[in-house]
């Protein structure tokens, strides 16, 4: 898991350059934007990048998910989950308990949107941005 280079790219969106990070896991590509890691440092939560890069080949898989698609990591009680859907109300295509998360509640829900950006080869390339980036 090797950081490759960060680059400068327009935003098409807001026609201003934004910073974008890439982090190669082997068989995904995932590209986030500099608000999205600024959030993962501020939480002290990189291993929500690798849990949803370890999902990747199954998002990658679904039709409904391929141009976008968000990630949810919520708390009830004292269990925590994360789920990938296509759509708010749609059925998660990714729903994985996790154990212990010392991510601020706060911060939850929070929420990532994705989407497959190419599929070539073997490697899946995802970018992923926080809601207030759409």
């Amino acid at each position: 898991m090797d950081d490759v280079e960060t680059s400068y790219i327009h935003n098409i969106i807001s026609g201003l350059p934004c910073r974008i990070h890439t982090k190669n896991y082997g068989v995904a590509l995932l590209t986030y934007s500099f608000l999205l890691k600024k959030k993962f440092e501020e939480c002290k939560a990189w291993w929500l990048l690798d849990v949803i890069a370890s999902h990747m080949p199954k998002v990658a898989k679904n039709e409904e998910c391929e141009t976008f698609h968000f990630w949810l990591l919520s708390k009830n009680g004292n269990e925590w989950l994360l789920e990938a859907k296509a759509d708010t109300n749609a059925k998660p295509v990714i729903s994985q308990k996790i154990d212990f998360s010392d991510f601020p509640e706060t911060e939850l829900p929070f929420k990532i949107y994705g989407g497959v950006t190419q599929n070539e080869g073997d490697q899946i390339v995802m970018k992923l941005y926080l809601p207030e980036e759409y």
